[in-house]
């Protein structure tokens, strides 16, 4: 080393360390801030998830309660059906008599 060019004294040093320190504190508190951002978006996700799939049981139970409705009006409207025929026969017979 040249004795005429300045040399970085044990301060300098320290100074560089202590900023150096500082910035790689600054960075791991960004990198908690964000992790806590995820787990915010996390939790909001989780919540419309689980409102979605409330939603989507509520509809699962009224579409089966109708299926079991229309079920029952399609067996009843059979039954209709049969008794017109038996009905409609009937009469027929009657009238040809």
């Amino acid at each position: 080393m040249d004795e005429n060019s300045p040399s970085p004294s044990d301060s300098d040093n320290d100074e560089i360390d202590h900023l150096w320190l500082m910035g790689l504190k600054h960075k791991r508190h960004e990198v908690i801030n964000s992790d806590s951002e995820y787990d915010y978006y996390y939790s909001d996700l989780q919540n419309t998830f689980q409102e979605i799939n409330g939603d989507n049981m509520n509809s699962f139970k009224i579409t089966s309660s109708q299926k079991k409705t229309n079920l029952k009006l399609d067996g009843g409207k059979i039954k209709l059906k049969n008794d017109f025929e038996t009905f409609k026969n009937e009469h027929a017979s009657l009238v040809n008599c």
